[in-house]
């Protein structure tokens, strides 16, 4: 009885404690906010922004998702305040912070083309860097007029990198058999469980994804710190490069220290008054226009259900209940025109993906234009939302296509038994005991598991096939699971336009008939609650979402990956989680 007054009392002090620290985050969110929007803006300002701080896609309705990227930049507020600025006369300068980088190739592309739009307004653009590290940070950084670097750091532009654990063996050790099937070949993701290193095509697939991305990096770079093409791989090959070798190279133009560049920016923009971004964004006054399009954010793994965030992963995810609605009700609105729909996803369960997709069918049956904007990835399930929109917009570097499906299940039988640990059932109904992780599949079972995977890839080929107008010949190329750079994906016919939300607003202006000088206004659906309101009904209510399954990448793994987790913990294995994810068990950097 002592022993479970204690767990009581221990769980009980936990739950105090992460209720005290999230309200407290929410306090000082908040006076944060009201700070910002309670004080004009001078009349004579240097715009700062700090990069390291991360980007992140949209607000999030979630109170925990926006407690935990309160201090990340959200990249439609990030995009919306530089194009401000450029026209803003008060702005003289932007003044820029990077190091490392936690966001992917397509939202660096975005900035970095916001960044030269500001800049051909004719106000200096300065970059500063204690250490450049990693190609994205990199490519960033050579978009500005000029780039600093301390003299102790580096310029570590060393290309690009695809990394994955893979547990065969261990799990081999364990007596755990992983029974997992995909369709087809270039389906890559159960390869951490089923096999010792990458299959060919899975080679194939990510080699041809990273030579595209380069591709892209070195002709940017190429480009903006007039090198030859030749001479960039060079120093690729070469890197990392010490702070002097990169200035000697022409990919940095100053060596100092943060100060030192602060008072050449002063001494440029005359004036010595900085503005963070994020002040500047919540300070900006806009009216509202006449011309409102619905913004909708898909992100994160989709699942069944609603939109969350989950705290043990800071993940997102992409409930199809509450994006089905979200179409819904802006379909529904007579003053919104269209629908921007933004997705970055990796996947997730194909029944959720299939409601989102019939969402956005029927918006554009009722007359109501849908634009998606990719992010980073839109990749399987990410692509199967998308693919019913009037037209898809992607970055260059958008991982995406994926067109595939995989599902299976972990076989312990031999786990429990090394364990001495006996299970009996009963069951009734020949395939009753199909997913117990006890037993292998049956030949009629295994049949029954084909047919699905069968149906599913079918259905999802069929449909991205009639939404693009691609023969069957042409969607088999496009599909088996492969995944592309959004240029490649391009020129198969899964894409329609390369570029950011920018491009996706200007497409949506001639869906809709909206003048190509008309200022439009972007509407969240649904529309997010006050951050405090919202903290506080998710806390009184217990909508913590904490489940373990949350901390899985593909819904269609998550009974297989909840029973795992523990096991793969315990002998100190944790799959690596980055934002910038091909599948949630490969590292990409």
């Amino acid at each position: 009885m002592r022993v479970l007054w204690r767990v009581l009392f221990a769980v009980l002090a936990i739950i105090g404690t992460v209720t005290v620290l999230l309200t407290a985050a929410g306090v000082a969110t908040l006076v944060s906010l009201a700070d910002h929007a309670g004080s004009s803006l001078p009349e004579r300002m240097v715009l700062t922004l700090d990069l390291d701080d991360g980007v992140s896609e949209g607000a999030t309705a979630s109170p925990l998702g926006r407690l935990s990227a309160h201090r990340r930049h959200d990249i439609e507020s990030l995009l919306e305040s530089l194009t401000w600025a450029a026209a803003d006369p008060r702005v003289t300068a932007l003044s820029v912070e990077i190091g490392d980088t936690t966001f992917g190739l397509a939202q660096a592309e975005q900035i970095r083309r916001a960044i030269a739009t500001f800049g051909r307004s004719g106000k200096p653009t300065y970059l500063f860097s204690d250490s450049l590290d990693g190609t994205i940070a990199c490519h960033v950084a050579s978009g500005f007029d000029e780039v600093w670097l301390q003299p102790s750091g580096s310029v570590d532009f060393k290309g690009f990198m695809v990394e994955s654990p893979f547990l065969r063996k261990v799990l081999d050790d364990l007596g755990i058999e992983a029974d997992i099937s995909s369709r087809h070949e270039y389906k890559m993701a159960p390869e951490i469980v089923t096999a010792t290193r990458f299959s060919d095509p899975s080679r194939e697939s990510l080699g041809s994804l990273l030579s595209s991305w380069t591709g892209q990096v070195v002709a940017s770079v190429a480009n903006r710190r007039r090198l030859t093409p030749e001479k960039v791989r060079a120093l690729i090959d070469r890197a990392p490069l010490l702070a002097t070798e990169a200035l000697e190279a022409g990919l940095v133009d100053r060596l100092g220290y943060r100060g030192q560049m602060r008072d050449a920016v002063a001494a440029r923009a005359g004036t010595t008054e900085t503005v963070d971004i994020r002040s500047y964004h919540a300070r900006h006054k806009t009216p509202d226009t006449d011309h409102r399009i619905a913004l909708i954010h898909g992100i994160g793994t989709i699942q069944r259900g609603t939109s969350h965030f989950s705290p043990a992963s800071a993940n997102a995810v992409m409930g199809a209940d509450t994006i089905a609605k979200a179409i819904a009700d802006a379909v529904e609105d007579e003053d919104v025109e269209a629908i921007l729909f933004r997705v970055d996803s990796p996947g997730g369960d194909y029944v959720a993906a299939d409601t989102i997709w019939h969402e956005v069918r029927r918006a554009r049956e009722k007359g109501k234009p849908v634009v998606v904007s990719m992010g980073n990835t839109a990749a399987s399930g990410g692509y199967f939302v998308a693919m019913a929109a009037d037209a898809i917009v992607a970055e260059p570097g958008t991982i995406t296509g994926s067109i595939g499906v995989f599902s299976g299940k972990f076989v312990l039988r031999r786990f429990w038994d090394r364990l001495g640990v006996n299970w009996d059932e009963i069951h009734v109904g020949a395939n009753a005991p199909m997913w117990s992780f006890n037993q292998s599949f049956t030949p009629e079972q295994r049949r029954r598991f084909d047919r699905v995977l069968d149906v599913i890839y079918a259905d999802f080929t069929t449909k991205a096939a009639s939404a693009r107008n691609l023969t069957a010949e042409e969607i088999d190329r496009a599909a088996r699971g492969r995944v592309f750079s959004g240029i490649d994906a391009a020129q198969l016919g899964l894409v329609d336009e390369l570029g950011g939300l920018e491009t996706a607003v200007e497409v949506i202006r001639k869906k809709a008939s909206i003048p190509a000088d008309a200022p439009v206004t972007l509407v969240p659906f649904p529309a997010p609650k006050d951050l405090g309101r919202a903290l506080f009904d998710a806390l009184s209510s217990g909508e913590l979402p904490l489940d373990l399954e949350e901390l899985e990448g593909y819904a269609s793994l998550a009974r297989v990956a909840k029973t795992l987790e523990p096991l793969l913990r315990a002998v100190g294995i944790v799959a690596p989680r980055t934002g910038q994810l091909m599948a949630p068990d490969i590292t990409v950097r």
